[in-house]
């Protein structure tokens, strides 16, 4: 009978054994680049001195959830909009 219960016992400790759920890793967040920087303070300064037409507003707004993914043909769609209106903006596409 002792052996019967060690045995339960074992068995029982086994059962109560804490359940590890899958760890899903987070995605890593890479620094800007001191250009990606540089490029992004461009493009606000210009943004906030554009006047746009409506048309290109609904453009913008047409633009899917920016990320990782689209992030480089959003760029140029948005740079492409901006040259409309001016031809000195230092941003190469």
């Amino acid at each position: 009978m002792k052996k019967f219960l060690k045995t339960y016992n074992s068995i029982l400790e086994q059962d109560e054994a804490p359940i590890e759920e899958p760890v899903t890793p987070e995605p890593e967040v890479e620094q800007l680049s001191p250009e990606g920087e540089v490029l992004l303070v461009r493009l606000i300064k210009k943004a906030l001195v554009t006047k746009i037409d409506p048309n290109d507003v609904d453009s913008i707004n047409e633009l899917a959830d920016i990320n990782e993914v689209n992030a480089k043909s959003s760029l140029q769609m948005l740079i492409n909009i901006m040259k409309k209106y001016s031809q000195d903006i230092d941003v190469n596409t």
